[in-house]
């Protein structure tokens, strides 16, 4: 048995890893019965009732529904007189299915007897405005009547109730203690069974409820600023309620209330205030003076999450299981890219990053080794660029192809390519109120993946996904958050390529991005990009060390740390398109390079001849020297000493040697007579 079989033999619903239901006798459309599975109960459940009914009775009810036996036992204190219930101190709302109130007892001299013996409203009122009378119903009966009117109090209510000895109804202007509150929904019932995942507001005046009916926006209200029965939340279980603040005290005060009065039960509590209003204007107000349901829509956007209850907190008891049965992590390729994570790759501009992640999208695309790593799956790759125009994406694109000579059928229904300039995706900006996230844009995204069966979408770069402060820590969580979410909720591994900051001298690490630091605690893999530096240029005999980048896993939280780093180069590659006026474009494209090892294609015998030519001469250990030792090893391997790759073969090789003892280094006199390092034969090679 779990909570949606529960939810399915009581009429209910989940919410928050409980079971929201109607209660015994109550209509269908009433939440105010809790069932929660524990198996620390007697009968493993866990039953609450917030309409004040007999819990007892309500346990009983659940068990017989759910089709179990209970074994009676009998209650604690049996055989002394039971404890009498005390009843609520008002009944909890209810919206249907409630008896019809006995009258209030009239005290000397009070008027306020009944009237309107019979009627389905009570009688006209004395300086009532018209289409101010708001009439409060259930199961489709009015049993409350609130007039607006222009003397004397500003309200008068009136309620349906009975005279038992008279056996009549009729109305009266007093509140009876025995009324079963219920809320006034206006032209559009938020209670709707069809409206149930609808957002659902609540102002605090019936005007307010009248005036976002209009607007297409379901609400309801108990009445005013003091009217929030106890135990209304239950009406209110697993919706996203929205909270309209009138701009005064009364009214900040009520909106406290409801939150409390709602926390527990609802999915979601937003509370949206007018505070550029006059001191007691309200919603209705703001619409006359311009407001419109879509700047409605953006301030509930941007407004914090006053409430949004989570399951309940328990410590689960761990048991033993198969390690070979826990499913791997879903790592696509190497140990950047996985599923239901976002990565990000932090470069200078100018390096390259974008023509890396280009060739891994084609190597993810159709499953081939490109840079040296195999992917564990092949998948769909989505690219969307914010700051290129596509023709430039489809130059890049076509270049790698053209460099892994890769085919149109290698691609096709593989690879998606937009553009920011024409499809541009802006899932959050800066407000007044704060962060504003673009639901819309992000479930549009969400859509176009799964639709697309996306498994690695490339954001490049990621400022020209948000329009927020970079600098602001909680704005970019906010943002990275969505990102994180949307990857969880279609399992794709989403890359945000990201700018390290301008002026960022030496190397740059993955905590050197531009702006807020909240980006890269989201992220599940984090990689740095930095160019060859001279130093690095020099080892290596480069000629153009610009042409030359190295990455490494700087943050890679569920990976191995990465040994060293990964080296790739941009070569030109020549699209053919030249035409009479222009020439053809040369475009970059990432390629896999090693760092050159010294000792390829050099054997033992090599290591002897170098021997054999120190031993026949004296040699200095410093390159400057005109007796450098190295000008004895590039003679030996016919090597040229001007040449930039093969000085730094020959450097290579002699640290090695000295290092392992084939060759060393003593101190000796110059033919000037000063003390300097001389390198001879060490062990002789066999």
């Amino acid at each position: 048995m779990d909570v949606q079989s529960i939810a399915r033999a009581l009429g209910g619903v989940v919410s928050g890893g409980q079971v929201m239901a109607p209660a015994p006798g109550h209509s269908a459309r009433d939440r105010s019965l809790s069932i929660r599975l524990d198996p620390s109960a007697p009968d493993g459940l866990l039953v609450n009732t917030f309409a004040g009914d007999d819990l007892l009775a309500a346990k009983s009810y659940v068990m017989q529904r759910l089709g179990l036996e209970r074994v009676p036992r009998p209650a604690r204190g049996a055989g002394r007189p039971a404890r009498p219930r005390p009843a609520p101190a008002r009944p909890a709302p209810q919206l249907g299915r409630a008896p019809i109130p006995e009258m209030t007892p009239l005290a000397p001299g009070d008027l306020r007897g009944l009237q309107a013996i019979g009627e389905p409203e009570p009688p006209p009122v004395t300086s009532e405005v018209p289409g101010r009378r708001h009439i409060y119903r259930r199961d489709g009966q009015a049993v409350r009547v609130k007039i607006r009117k222009t003397r004397g109090a500003a309200f008068i209510d009136f309620y349906l109730v009975k005279d038992s000895e008279q056996r009549i109804t009729g109305w009266q202007a007093k509140r009876p203690a025995s009324y079963v509150p219920v809320p006034y929904v206006g032209s559009l019932d938020p209670f709707d069974g069809e409206l149930a995942h609808d957002a659902v507001f609540w102002p605090e005046g019936e005007k307010d409820v009248d005036t976002l009916a209009r607007l297409g926006l379901p609400a309801f209200t108990y009445g005013g600023a003091q009217d929030v029965p106890e135990g209304c939340g239950a009406l209110l279980a697993g919706r996203d309620v929205v909270i309209l603040i009138d701009n005064d005290g009364p009214g900040r005060e009520c909106a406290e209330r409801k939150v409390a009065a709602c926390a527990e039960a609802a999915a979601r509590v937003r509370v949206v205030g007018f505070s550029e209003l006059d001191e007691g204007q309200d919603v209705s107000d703001w619409i006359e003076a311009g407001g419109t349901v879509e700047r409605l829509w953006q301030r509930v956007e941007a407004a914090e999450v006053e409430a949004e209850p989570g399951p309940p907190i328990r410590a689960t008891p761990f048991r033993w299981i198969d390690p070979a049965a826990i499913p791997p992590r879903g790592w696509i390729y190497g140990w950047h890219y996985i599923r239901k994570f976002i990565a990000t790759t932090i470069a200078p501009g100018g390096i390259g990053k974008s023509s890396l992640v280009i060739v891994e999208a084609l190597a993810i695309a159709t499953g081939q080794a490109l840079l040296g790593i195999t992917p564990n799956e092949s998948t769909p790759v989505w690219i969307w660029n914010g700051e290129d125009p596509r023709e430039e994406m489809e130059r890049r694109v076509m270049a790698a192809a053209l460099r892994y000579r890769l085919r149109p059928e290698d691609l096709e229904g593989r690879l998606f390519l937009d553009s920011g300039r024409t499809a541009p995706i802006v899932i959050a900006r800066q407000t007044r109120e704060g962060t504003a996230i673009a639901e819309p844009v992000v479930e549009a995204v969400k859509a176009a993946i799964r639709d697309n069966g996306i498994g690695v979408f490339v954001v490049d770069p990621f400022v020209s996904s948000h329009e927020v402060s970079e600098n602001d820590n909680g704005a970019i969580n906010a943002v990275a958050t969505v990102w994180a979410q949307i990857a969880d909720e279609t399992g794709c591994a989403i890359e945000l390529v990201h700018h390290a900051r301008k002026g960022q001298g030496g190397e740059v690490t993955v905590e050197d991005g531009r702006g807020a630091s909240a980006l890269l605690s989201k992220a599940r893999a984090g990689r740095a990009l930095n160019v060859m530096t001279e130093e690095e240029a020099e080892r290596a005999g480069v000629e153009n060390r610009r042409l030359h980048f190295r990455y490494y896993d700087g943050k890679a939280n569920l990976a191995p740390p990465a040994d060293s780093s990964t080296w790739l180069r941009l070569a030109s590659v020549d699209l053919g398109n030249a035409r009479a006026d222009r020439p053809a474009d040369s475009v970059g494209v990432a390629e896999s390079w090693r760092w050159p090892d010294p000792f390829t294609g050099v054997t033992t015998a090599d290591l002897r001849a170098v021997q054999q030519k120190v031993s026949e001469g004296r040699y200095r250990e410093s390159s400057q020297a005109k007796d450098w030792v190295g000008r004895a090893v590039a003679e030996a391997l016919r090597l040229d000493v001007e040449n930039k790759a093969d000085r730094a073969k020959i450097k290579g090789l002699l640290k090695t040697w000295i290092r392992t003892g084939a060759l060393r280094i003593v101190d000796d006199q110059d033919e000037r007579g000063n003390k300097r390092p001389f390198v001879e034969v060490g062990e002789w090679a066999t």
